[in-house]
C-alpha cells in the first residue's frame, strides 16, 4: 500500500470493517462499471452492467444500451404489491411519462387491458367483458351465445340447437 496526494492505494485485497465511504464510490468491472453517485443518492449501473441474485445469478437485471431486461432463469418470476393494483405503462413521446395505462391488474379481482387509454378488456367474476369489435376468425364458442339489439335479441341456445328470435327480432336475408 502507498499513500497518494489524494488518499492511498491498495495492490491487492483491502480489509475495510465497518467501512464507510464519503462521496461517490465506484466499481470497475472488466466491461462495465456501477457507481454510488452521492449526488444522486443513486446506485448507477453503467451498459451492460447487471444485479444478479442467487447462488447461480439466477436473476439478472440489465440495460444493454438498447433494450433493458429481468432474467429470470429459475422458477417462477413473481410480480407482487401488497394489496394494492398492479399497472403498466408506457412512456409517452421523448421519453416523457404518460398516464396512459396499458394494463391493470387488481388484487382478487379484474385484469384489464387498455388501448389508447380506452378499456377495451376486462375479466371479470362470471366472465370477460369487450368493448368495441371483436375480429374471430375461425370463431368458435362453447355455450349460449347472444346478439343484443336496440330493441330485441337473438340468442343461439346451445341446448335447444336453436337461433331463437326475441319478439320484433328480424332476420334479414337479401
Amino acid at each position: 500500500a502507498e499513500t497518494t496526494a489524494t488518499g492511498f492505494n491498495v495492490n491487492g485485497t483491502l480489509v475495510d470493517l465497518g467501512a464507510t465511504h464519503f462521496g461517490d464510490v465506484q466499481f470497475t468491472g472488466d466491461n462495465a462499471n456501477i457507481v454510488f453517485d452521492k449526488s444522486d443518492d443513486a446506485l448507477e449501473f453503467a451498459d451492460d452492467a447487471k444485479a444478479t441474485f442467487g447462488t447461480g445469478n439466477d436473476l439478472q437485471i440489465f440495460h444493454n444500451g438498447t433494450d433493458s431486461f429481468i432474467d429470470n432463469a429459475t422458477g417462477i418470476l413473481l410480480i407482487r404489491n401488497d394489496n394494492e393494483e398492479i399497472r403498466i405503462r408506457p412512456v409517452g413521446q421523448v421519453g416523457a411519462p404518460t398516464d396512459e395505462e396499458s394494463a391493470i391488474f387488481k388484487p382478487n379481482g379484474a385484469v384489464e387491458l387498455y388501448y389508447d387509454n380506452v378499456k377495451r378488456f376486462e375479466t371479470t367474476s362470471t366472465g370477460i367483458n369487450i368493448t368495441g369489435t371483436v375480429v374471430d376468425d375461425g370463431a368458435t364458442h362453447d355455450g349460449d351465445v347472444t346478439f343484443t339489439g336496440d330493441s330485441a335479441n337473438i340468442v343461439f341456445d346451445k341446448s335447444d340447437n336453436a337461433l331463437e328470435f326475441a319478439d320484433n327480432a328480424k332476420a334479414t336475408f337479401g
